[in-house]
């Protein structure tokens, strides 16, 4: 879809060249037809100046706290790209709205924050120090630093800063807490936009529409969904080749059933015949699925090793489309850095 939605959204298994070349297509027509300038990006919010400062053009290093995510440095290259052919006013810039991982970013994040505010009655500890201090200690730093602002901006960041810190210290599987914080960042951006649609490159769990077994809470699609925005969401991914990932060490992966988790390329067209078998006797490297036109389509059984709740799950609930790809290559061809 084109047109008539706040979020435009790519669910994406991490890492695949082919997918992240998608998105930047994707963003080229959005931007052409609906005059899309900005884009949502699965990393954490403290590395979004100098995320942007790098896609303007206004500098050559890329965001060291994203070192660790080489597919996102894959994105952002590219989005430098499209940015170097635009006049100013048209050029695209980018949201991070996810929590702050791990502890040194977190870190920075608050010290940066500070220093924005100009708490200088407020003691900030050496990064060593903070590293071995409570979830109470962290979470009074943040107190003192928010009745010292009145900035909406400052005090989102903020809130971020505070999920972070739960999140750290919770452990495990946190998803709601991550969840609650992507959706409310994006809530924000969309108000500092006037509700100017945002295109979104996010995992493909996230980008449920409906809880699924592994999230085992809403995902951030489902909250804002419930909330009145609109999400056109759609999952892509290849059936075979390779990706990077960084679990359960970052490199490059072949890809497999997990990651494939829906089992979308076996899914059911009618009594006989299933996505595999098209890929299997027609040459087509790419295929798109309109969950909106094939609305009878279910969660296929298979998925029920992974997500046993949504199997025989209408797939138009889950998605507003698949975009599968014959074969696939890892992004940045697996570098753990630019």
């Amino acid at each position: 879809s084109t047109s008539g939605y706040d979020i435009y959204l790519i669910g994406e298994y991490h890492g695949q060249e082919e997918v992240h070349l998608l998105f930047i297509e994707y963003l080229k027509i959005l931007h052409e037809k609906i005059g899309l300038r900005d884009v949502i990006l699965e990393a954490n919010q403290h590395a979004e100046e100098e995320a942007n400062a790098y896609i303007l053009g206004e500098s050559e290093e890329f965001p060291e706290d994203l070192w660790n995510r080489p597919d996102r440095f894959d994105v952002l290259e590219k989005i430098r790209d499209v940015n170097e052919e635009l006049p100013n006013r048209e050029k695209i810039r980018v949201h991070l709205v996810d929590v702050d991982f791990p502890i040194p970013q977190l870190y920075a994040h608050i010290a940066e924050l500070a220093e924005e505010i100009g708490a200088e009655g407020i003691e900030i500890p050496s990064l060593e120090e903070f590293e071995k201090w409570d979830e109470s200690m962290m979470m009074e730093l943040v107190e003192k630093l928010e009745k010292l602002t009145e900035k909406e901006s400052t005090l989102n960041e903020l809130k971020t800063v505070r999920a972070s810190i739960q999140r750290y210290f919770e452990r495990g599987y946190t998803f709601s807490i991550r969840e609650e914080v992507i959706a409310q960042n994006i809530q924000y951006v969309l108000k500092e936009l006037n509700n100017a649609p945002v295109l979104a490159l996010y995992g493909a769990w996230h980008a449920c529409k409906v809880t699924s077994n592994l999230m085992s809470d809403d995902t951030w699609a489902q909250r804002l969904i419930e909330s009145g925005i609109s999400v056109y969401s759609v999952a892509a991914t290849g059936i075979s080749g390779r990706r990077w990932y960084d679990s359960p060490s970052p490199g490059v992966y072949e890809i497999n059933e997990l990651d494939r988790w829906m089992w979308l390329d076996e899914i059911p067209l009618d009594e006989s015949t299933t996505l595999e078998d098209i890929f299997d006797r027609e040459p087509y490297e790419i295929l798109y699925l309109d969950l909106h036109i094939n609305t009878s389509l279910k969660v296929p059984r298979q998925a029920g090793e992974v997500c046993p709740a949504l199997v025989n799950t209408p797939l138009s609930d889950v998605y507003d489309g698949i975009i599968l790809f014959r074969e696939v290559h890892p992004s940045r061809d697996g570098k753990s850095s630019p």
